[in-house]
């Protein structure tokens, strides 16, 4: 019975690490019901800091010939490129159309595309390739590193292309024409931030066929990912006009947007309290989220966009453009996300103003965690974030003390085996004192094979004479399984480990061992462990469980190594605690 219990734990483990590493489903769309009576949303302190600038608006209302003529006069100005650069991004705005199309991190770069599937070719293909090169540095002296290549959130666009962050009328990108293509006028040159000069505000204008006077004003910082952003709509013609326009990101999202773990990418709208997450399909082009929206984002495995309405009767659109392919990455690309606030009737002279936050950047737990708007949950640690958190939290800690993420989960793999300790040294006497009853009850089952209500009272008596809980030796191995699945679920997540070094061949501990040394030394640690564990069962059990280390081994081959590097470990501590713990019974 003990060893049917452990097994079935094991093979519960194996099922769930296979069904999420290889057929975990997408996220289904969630459309919000809607109410008659929206909740009260509570007040909180704006997190992007209000504009100092609000003059009184002084404008004379101008004829509509006026209007034609200045619009006309516009056209002469040529559209040319304002570069922001700070010491953690670089960005660009394009005057056609006052548009922040580009916006690329300085300390991140593009790692390289594994396959993470044993069952592929290309896999083996990669591994060779990692060997070949490995010892060819090592032989042949280190070789220099060919230039690495910065991530960008925004692809690189062009001038007329419509992309980026950027205005159109109405709020529905495929069927509201774009107004605001035309040449913004601004006085603003290059900006360079550094501590020094840690801020700066660009302001451009635009005025509209009609006679909206358009001021679009961004304000950068250098310690930051954010960007302040205030449409200013002003009414200089002698009628009524209906301000109704939608601040759009994407498509054609940049390289930050490739495929990566096995985790949502795509659009997700924090709205009432809750997430929702959306993948636009082929019969669902659009979706819309209705008021009280707190932000939406665009998300990848370790990189977001996002847009934070400063209004609470913000509305949200997304939509997916006609794509032929329906893999991630197209799917990403064709899809833009959009705020939009209720169109407003402006009176000649009339004003209107509204405000928005963007954060263009890394997944960074503590750093969006402060902004107090709930943007940190864009990062999903999945179920058992309540230990996830405080395990990637904990490598942190150590991380500022010895500068290796390798390390810091060795230390971290160190104090769980600590904390399971008496809980893994109960499973193993418990398993031992199974195997030492285990002549008498297969004498009890031949006894009484045709009585079971017999046969079950007697094992029953058997366990009670003898002290033994038949779940003794897996009830400590649950209760660890949560722990192994928050810290898995932390570092495919945790920016932290993109492109962490280790030691010696591991250059990245989010990603495979490419020489697969640790996955194999895995394996056979398992096997060690297998052995010293007391067992007992029939043969086919038996048989079953001796290839679990080996099945096990397979499917660890395409894991983090981070994560495999925690499990070797937990192995290496737990066959030194049961070698004690045999040593000190014998004794």
């Amino acid at each position: 019975m003990e060893k049917r219990a452990l097994l079935a734990v094991l093979l519960s483990l194996l099922v769930i690490i296979i069904y999420q590493y290889f057929f975990m489903p997408e996220m289904p769309i969630k459309q919000p019901v809607q109410k008659d009576t929206e909740k009260e949303l509570i007040e909180q302190e704006p997190f992007f800091p209000e504009f100092t600038d609000r003059e009184e608006d002084n404008k004379k209302v101008k004829p509509e010939q006026d209007i034609l003529d200045l619009f006309e006069q516009q056209k002469e100005t040529k559209p040319r490129e304002i570069i922001i650069d700070t010491e953690k991004y670089h960005a660009v705005i394009n005057t056609k159309g006052a548009i922040l199309s580009h916006w690329k991190l300085k300390n991140y770069y593009l790692t390289e595309k594994h396959e993470t599937s044993p069952w592929k070719m290309n896999f083996w293909k990669m591994v060779g390739k990692s060997y070949i090169t490995y010892f060819a540095r090592l032989f042949g002296g280190e070789k220099p590193i060919s230039e690495r290549k910065e991530i960008d959130l925004f692809a690189s666009i062009e001038a007329n292309s419509g992309q980026g962050l950027r205005l159109i009328a109405g709020n529905k990108p495929n069927e509201g024409a774009d107004l605001y293509s035309g040449v913004f006028e601004t006085e603003a040159n290059d900006v360079y931030l550094d501590k020094e000069h840690p801020e700066e505000t660009i302001k451009l204008k635009y005025l509209t066929r009609n006679g909206f006077q358009i001021e679009k004003v961004f304000t950068f910082y250098n310690e930051n990912y954010q960007v302040d952003t205030q449409i200013v709509t002003q009414n200089i013609s002698n009628t009524k006009l209906l301000s109704n326009y939608s601040l759009l990101l994407g498509p054609g999202l940049g390289n930050a947007f490739q495929t990566g773990a096995h985790k949502f990418q795509g659009p997700i709208t924090w709205k009432d309290g809750k997430k929702i997450k959306d993948k636009p399909k082929k019969k669902i082009p659009f979706i819309r989220h209705q008021e009280n929206v707190s932000w939406t984002a665009m998300t990848s495995n370790y990189f977001f966009a996002a847009i934070i309405p400063r209004e609470k009767n913000s509305g949200v659109f997304i939509h997916r453009a006609p794509s032929e392919v329906e893999d991630a990455i197209s799917i990403n690309r064709s899809t833009t996300i959009g705020i939009y606030y209720p169109p407003e009737m402006l009176d000649p002279g009339g004003t209107r103003r509204d405000f928005y936050g963007c954060y263009f950047g890394p997944k960074k737990y503590q750093t969006v965690k402060i902004l107090g708007i709930n943007l940190e949950q864009v990062i999903d640690y999945g179920f058992f974030s309540f230990l996830a958190k405080p395990l990637i939290y904990t490598l942190n800690v150590f991380y500022k003390f010895i500068p290796n993420y390798g390390i810091a989960i060795i230390l971290l793999t160190i104090i769980i085996k600590i904390i399971f300790w008496p809980l893994t040294d109960k499973s193993f006497r418990s398993m031992k004192d199974m195997q030492e009853v285990q002549p008498k009850m297969a004498s009890l089952r031949k006894k009484y094979k045709d009585d079971p209500k017999k046969l079950n009272e007697e094992v029953m008596g058997l366990y009670k004479k003898h002290g033994v809980n038949p779940m003794g030796g897996c009830l400590p191995l649950v209760l660890q399984i949560p722990v192994f699945f928050a810290l898995y679920e932390g570092l495919m997540v945790a920016i932290e480990m993109r492109g962490a070094p280790f030691i010696f061949w591991i250059k990245d501990l989010s990603i495979m061992d490419p020489l697969l040394i640790t996955p194999l030394l895995m394996g056979v640690t398992m096997y060690i462990q297998q052995k010293m564990t007391p067992m007992a069962g029939d043969a086919a059990q038996m048989k079953m469980m001796t290839f679990l280390p080996l099945i096990f081994t397979v499917f660890f081959l395409g894991f983090p190594s981070g994560l495999v590097i925690y499990w070797l470990l937990n192995n290496v501590l737990t066959i030194g605690q049961h070698y004690w713990i045999m040593k000190k019974m014998k004794a």
